[in-house]
């Protein structure tokens, strides 16, 4: 490749890298330098993380303590060809990176998905649908024009207006049973999205209970998050109008769903406390003589 336009002595200086420690240590210290405790789960933490490489790719000092790692090739090599090299090594490295991130985060979800009944699935699948139709309830009634034609134009990306068929459609009983004609049918990322905050709120609450404040930084730090905002409104990366109402969508969809899934707890702790309760009456036993038959009787 790099010998396309003349011949070039970056393969060269790749081969004799291979053994660098010195080096490697170098650009190593260069990667974690522009992390920094950087999670890079949204578009803004990547862009500060692209921020830093940039900025360390044309500081001088940098390169110049790049090319004293590198320079082991006498006066045969060039500075310009040992910054290439750097240069290039560093990207890679980046981009090798983001892609077994990416990997793992899948992989990881995928494990925890595992854990996700079918029946909870159909249920996820319903509130995602209730969840679009409460959006445009809300969204209609925005005083501000463009803002209201922004989210509405914004919730039309959730819905799946397609014939096709998706792994999603073994979910829809329910959908389709408490359907009448308001819900919206969510398309696949918008499901995946909403399963996700699902998953994210049950590691959660495997270690301790969570507020609805943790709930929510927890799901908005998920990097798969992050991953499925993005495939749903991908110019929110490019504009900072569509990022701010991106931004403000998904809280308004994270809101609601922790409303829903709290209201279900609630009532499934009401339920199973009363269950208790009535279970306790029975096992009590009266110590008067009608009791005491009663008792009797129903052995």
């Amino acid at each position: 490749m790099y010998n396309i336009l003349g011949t070039s002595n970056i393969p060269e200086i790749a081969k004799h890298c291979k053994q660098n420690a010195k080096f490697e240590n170098y650009i190593k210290s260069i990667i974690e330098k522009c992390f920094d405790g950087n999670k890079i789960s949204s578009a803004a933490e990547r862009e500060v993380f692209f921020m830093k490489v940039h900025a360390c790719r044309i500081d001088p000092a940098v390169s110049g303590d790049a090319i004293k790692a590198l320079n082991m090739f006498g006066s045969n090599v060039s500075d310009s060809d040992l910054n290439a090299f750097f240069q290039d090594c560093l990207m890679n490295l980046i981009g090798e990176f983001f892609k077994a991130r990416r990997n793992l985060e899948k992989k990881l979800c995928e494990n925890s998905h595992s854990s996700v009944s079918d029946q909870n699935n159909k249920i996820l699948f319903y509130i995602a649908g209730y969840i679009i139709r409460a959006l445009e309830k809300k969204y209609y009634r925005l005083h501000d024009k463009h803002l209201r034609e922004k989210q509405i134009e914004n919730i039309k990306g959730l819905i799946n207006n397609s014939s096709e068929k998706t792994f999603t459609d073994k979910f829809t009983s329910m959908y389709e049973k408490k359907q009448r004609g308001g819900l919206k049918k969510p398309c696949d990322n918008f499901f995946l999205l909403v399963r996700e905050f699902e998953t994210v709120i049950r590691k959660g609450e495997n270690v301790h209970e969570l507020s609805q404040m943790e709930s929510k930084e927890k799901v908005l730090e998920s990097f798969m998050v992050g991953h499925y905002r993005e495939k749903l409104f991908p110019s929110a990366a490019e504009e900072e109008e569509q990022e701010t109402c991106t931004d403000q969508l998904i809280e308004d969809i994270l809101h609601l769903f922790l409303t829903v899934r709290g209201h279900a707890k609630a009532k499934s702790i009401v339920n199973k406390v009363k269950k208790e309760q009535k279970n306790e009456n029975r096992a009590k036993t009266s110590s008067s003589l009608r009791g005491t038959l009663k008792c009797i009787s129903n052995k």
